[in-house]
């Protein structure tokens, strides 16, 4: 009998215990103004060693961003450089409602967009498009609810998309798995309204860490999660979450390993082009 509550006390604290290591925030920058279609950025990934990374507008813009390092790994300074258009690639209104960025193993980039939602693959850099998965749209509560994150496994394993919400009648946010095959679900995100998803990315521990947002006329609040879909039975850990009005909009989401080892999460916010909101880069340490 008391094996059997001493098992049973775990599996209750194993499924309510949601709190993991702690992402301390390190620093915070308010980004330049780099041309009138800078803002509503919405995807982020850092480079390499952190010092060079890439934010998409909602827009359909690809700019590039230098950041200047402290010896430690901290972030002293940012740079932006002109803006690429994706109507290059696109079309004029292929490219708009643009709200993910990846990019795998190979170097290809990937470009999740809401409105149609789908996932557009740019290979040589990013220059030229060679393919487009739709994303499961069944179900929607909205039309602009639909494929909002994008995270390729760091080993070229598997690419992930998520919505905002769960779809109608569900209390769960399926994980898809996208690439060659037809997007199938291989994993679950517990609902927590009003936190919506934002973006994803896959840390160097292979966990899918997954950035949301809960807006009131109040502010915003942010959070960050993580899964493992190898142990889909073991419920999220959560690593950080904001008090009210803390950040403005935060959207994407890039997680990284700097030359020391430590893991880095970088943000970057949506102004949504509003003079009243912030483009900004936040970073935060995981300890």
């Amino acid at each position: 009998m008391l094996r059997r509550f001493t098992l049973a006390l775990v599996i209750a604290l194993i499924g309510t215990n949601s709190f993991g290591d702690t992402l301390i925030p390190e620093t915070r920058f308010l980004l330049p103004k780099a041309g009138p279609d800078f803002g509503g950025l919405s995807g982020l990934l850092i480079h390499a060693d952190g010092s060079a990374g890439t934010v998409l507008s909602d827009r359909g813009y690809l700019f590039p961003v230098t950041f200047k390092r402290a010896a430690n790994g901290a972030l002293i300074g940012i740079s932006i450089g002109d803006g690429q258009s994706l109507n290059t690639f696109l079309g004029d209104e292929d490219r708009m409602d643009s709200e993910a960025l990846a990019i795998t193993r190979s170097g290809d980039l990937l470009v999740g967009f809401e409105r149609p939602s789908r996932m557009e693959t740019l290979t040589d850099g990013g220059f030229e498009t060679a393919a487009r998965q739709p994303f499961p749209n069944a179900g929607l509560r909205r039309g602009n609810k639909g494929l909002e994150a994008l995270a390729a496994h760091p080993n070229g394993s598997m690419v992930v998309g998520l919505q905002e919400t769960p779809a109608k009648g569900e209390d769960s946010i399926a994980i898809y798995a996208l690439g060659s095959d037809e997007p199938a679900p291989i994993g679950h995100l517990p609902y927590d309204k009003p936190f919506q998803v934002t973006g994803a990315d896959f840390g160097p521990d292979g966990r899918l860490y997954i950035l949301e947002r809960a807006f009131s006329f109040l502010g915003f609040r942010t959070r960050v999660r993580s899964l493992d879909l190898a142990t889909p039975e073991i419920p999220p850990v959560t690593h950080f979450q904001s008090a009210l009005g803390d950040y403005d909009n935060l959207e994407g989401i890039s997680v990284w390993a700097d030359t020391s080892g430590t893991t880095r999460v970088t943000l970057v916010s949506d102004d949504n082009f509003l003079s009243i909101l912030r483009s900004e880069i936040v970073e935060l340490v995981l300890q």
